[in-house]
């Protein structure tokens, strides 16, 4: 946390400590900042699987702090916190590359739940002595405020590559607020992939979120979109080339990651999404680790890592691909997030499609018993392919069951629902163009009917 982060000038810094399930150190940590060093930083906490509590032990001897307030405590997720300068991880391995911020860092705390009181006051103390650390290293560098001094912000650039997320600033631009259940309606996209574009919006100050009751209602922030937009016009400056004489604009690359459990059909779909999409290149995760004997270990788990990026990274920056195509387990959100995080994907401007295939526990196990009776794997296989096939429910990706349909059609489906989306920004386009205000009686949905052509919508 160097001079070279700059100062900020018009708020506090803002801190996120940030864990798996926001119940225990990173709940200690926003209350202890609070109550000693607010006059430093403001002080945030939230999980990326928040519990349904914060932990009634860390909440007992909280109280018996001088000064803490427990009152307002209570497990958030990530789409609730509002830009910050500083992301603090607590120490069980979260990442949370989608959450820009200055500076990161780790403080590696071991976890005290169930390990009795002496352990919890153990914690506490350490956390305060960090806390205390960090305020004064924040008061003698300062952190940047959002943005470059010119309004222009790499964040802003990244939250706004995607068709859902400029289809909602676009719906926000013509109303003051809206609730997340409109959204879905309007979008016709999953709760956890709204609150994934929703963070990302937040986070680059373009959105306000504020939780009311059961759901989050949200608010376009005019000035920063307006800031933005005269930055691009100073960029333009005076006697810079007019419209017709600019060059015309790449091909929009987009990175297409398919995860799903063993004998879902990663590979087969991937084919299928591969030969169906222009200009694209395929590459199945496993390739990167054919190895006999097999053996995971921390040393071979980064290495297939470092091949994977390698590669995705030299595809995406490769003129001759519009469309890359991705497929491995990829079970856990961190998986996920570690690779994007090291791969160019806004240097290169690519819109990132995640997708999760799965399938009834039936038709999944019949799937892998017919593998394992053929020598295509091992035994075992069908107990661990239906243990991984819930956690794909709880990661925030785009599902496509794959029961009842061959590759091609699920490769369908998937390219379909990119056709999808583009659909319904023209749609929302067209509307905007032809009557400035929003009409809430007429959904999406309606403005595309005549539009649909997949037989999967």
């Amino acid at each position: 946390m160097g001079a070279a982060l700059g100062r900020v000038t018009d708020r506090k810094p803002r801190v996120a400590f940030v864990c798996t399930h926001n119940s225990c150190r990173s709940q200690i940590a926003e209350a202890l900042s609070r109550a000693l060093a607010s006059d430093a930083f403001e002080a945030f906490s939230a999980g990326t699987h928040p519990a349904d509590s914060v932990n009634p032990d860390a909440l007992r001897l909280l109280r018996n702090v001088p000064g803490v307030d427990t009152a307002r405590l209570r497990p958030k997720a990530l789409d609730e916190l509002p830009p910050v300068d500083v992301v603090v991880t607590m120490g069980c391995g979260v990442q949370c590359p989608m959450l820009p911020c200055a500076h990161r860092e780790d403080w590696g705390l071991e976890d005290p739940t169930g390990r009795g009181d002496e352990a919890f006051l153990a914690t506490m103390d350490e956390i305060e002595r960090r806390v205390r650390d960090l305020a004064e290293r924040l008061a003698r560098s300062g952190l940047v405020t959002t943005g470059a001094h010119d309004g222009l912000s790499a964040d802003a650039f990244k939250a706004l590559a995607d068709e859902n997320r400029l289809a909602v600033l676009r719906m926000l631009s013509r109303a003051d607020e809206l609730c997340a259940c409109e959204l879905l309606e309007r979008l016709d996209i999953s709760q956890p992939t709204l609150s994934h574009h929703m963070a990302l919006l937040t986070a680059a100050d373009l959105v306000v979120a504020e939780r009311r009751g059961r759901w989050t209602h949200y608010r376009l922030r005019r000035e920063r979109v307006a800031q933005l937009a005269s930055a691009l016009g100073r960029l333009c400056g005076a006697g810079t080339a007019g419209p017709d004489e600019t060059a015309p604009a790449a091909a929009r690359k987009t990175l297409y990651l398919v995860g799903g459990p063993m004998g879902v059909g990663k590979s087969t779909v991937c084919r299928e999404l591969s030969r169906m999409l222009p200009c694209s290149v395929m590459l199945d995760g496993d390739w990167c680790w054919r190895a006999d004997p097999f053996q995971v270990t921390p040393e071979t788990k980064a290495l297939v890592l470092d091949n994977i990026c390698h590669t995705l990274g030299n595809f995406l920056r490769c003129s001759a691909y519009d469309n890359v195509v991705f497929g491995w387990v990829m079970h856990e959100r961190a998986i996920v997030e570690g690779i994007l995080a090291r791969l160019p994907v806004a240097e290169c401007g690519a819109r990132v499609r995640w997708v999760s295939l799965v399938a009834s526990e039936k038709e999944l196990r019949g799937r892998v018993e017919g593998d394992v009776s053929v020598g295509l794997r091992e035994e075992g296989a069908v107990e661990r392919a239906l243990a991984y096939l819930p956690l794909y429910r709880e990661l925030g990706s785009e599902l496509v069951d794959t029961t009842g349909r061959s590759p091609r059609e699920v490769a369908e489906l998937i390219a379909g629902r990119r056709e999808r989306f583009r659909r319904l920004t023209q749609a929302i386009e067209a509307d905007a163009a032809a009557e400035p205000a929003w009409d809430p009686t007429v959904s999406d949905r309606d403005l595309l009917n005549a539009e649909r052509v997949s037989r999967f919508d």
